[in-house]
């Protein structure tokens, strides 16, 4: 794997002939994609929205775009779930989440989006749900096994990962301080349980408001923030096989807080945070497409 650089981005993106825009809420937050002005405007005010596109030619055929919770704006976190149809050009209600919430993450498999973690105010969430397109119904799963703020998730064929983020104190250790961890925990699919995490299995750096992805049946944890005074620049990739965390070469820009863009053989990472806001636009690629 070896990292290519991009034009860097501006306020807006240009793609499969729709704008999309790139929007935050801080440096702690991650960069959401949105698409044109729907979904930031008067009558669908929502912020830190998930926005999971379903393209033609890839995991499914649809070619559309759905929107996941969110923040209203008096900042409490939303339940609510959009379809946009681009060739009627308009937001449609579907079922609602369960779990309320914001900053999650989520993933196309099949008919079903899988929606994990994310953030109520302070609190992160632990809620791992599913929505069934055809069914138009929430399966809920077992829940991450810890509370972790700013982890990030992943996702490959046959499991969902939880990874590294910020700790925060137990309710009876009045003394300690939240801190970085290196944290995997890894949902198996086809026994539908979180497996027991090891210490063998752990990042090889702790790490929180990181991108992470999967390539090539790896799985991808890039930049955030440790325990040194600046963004990370390091990268690593998780061999499922061995069972073992391997170095990856570096990020070109090391920075936090970026928006990311997976296809099958790349990582985008866009923006972001470094010493200040960052317009980088890098992608992490597999040997044979560099």
């Amino acid at each position: 794997m070896d990292w290519a650089a991009h034009l860097d981005f501006r306020t807006t993106q240009v793609a499969d002939s729709s704008v999309w825009s790139v929007v935050g809420l801080g440096s702690f937050s991650t960069l959401q994609m949105v698409l044109g002005e729907p979904l930031c405007s008067n009558t669908y005010p929502r912020y830190s929205t998930k926005v999971l596109c379903s393209w033609r030619g890839r995991r499914s055929a649809d070619g559309k775009v759905y929107a996941l919770g969110g923040m209203g704006a008096d900042t409490t976190p939303q339940a609510s779930v959009r379809l946009y149809e681009p060739t009627k050009d308009q937001w449609l209600p579907l079922t609602s989440m369960p779990t309320p919430r914001y900053g999650a993450f989520s993933f196309l498999r099949g008919n079903k989006i899988y929606v994990l973690g994310g953030r109520q105010g302070k609190l992160p969430v632990t809620a791992f749900e599913a929505f069934d397109l055809e069914m138009k119904s929430w399966t809920r799963y077992p829940c991450i096994p810890s509370r972790r703020a700013f982890s990030s998730c992943a996702a490959s064929d046959r499991a969902f990962f939880s990874l590294g983020g910020l700790q925060q104190p137990g309710p009876h250790n009045f003394y300690s301080r939240p801190h970085f961890v290196s944290t995997v925990e890894e949902f198996d699919c086809e026994q539908g349980v979180w497996m027991k995490a090891t210490r063998s299995c752990r990042m090889r750096e702790k790490r929180a408001d990181f991108v992470a992805g999967c390539l090539g049946g790896r799985v991808i944890a890039a930049g955030g923030l440790g325990n040194q005074p600046s963004p990370l620049a390091s990268v690593e990739s998780y061999n499922q096989l061995k069972r073992r965390w391997e170095p990856v070469a570096p990020l070109p820009s090391p920075r936090c807080s970026c928006a990311s863009i997976q296809t099958p053989n790349m990582l985008f990472l866009i923006g972001g945070v470094s010493q200040g806001p960052s317009n980088a636009v890098e992608a992490l690629c597999l040997k044979e497409t560099v």
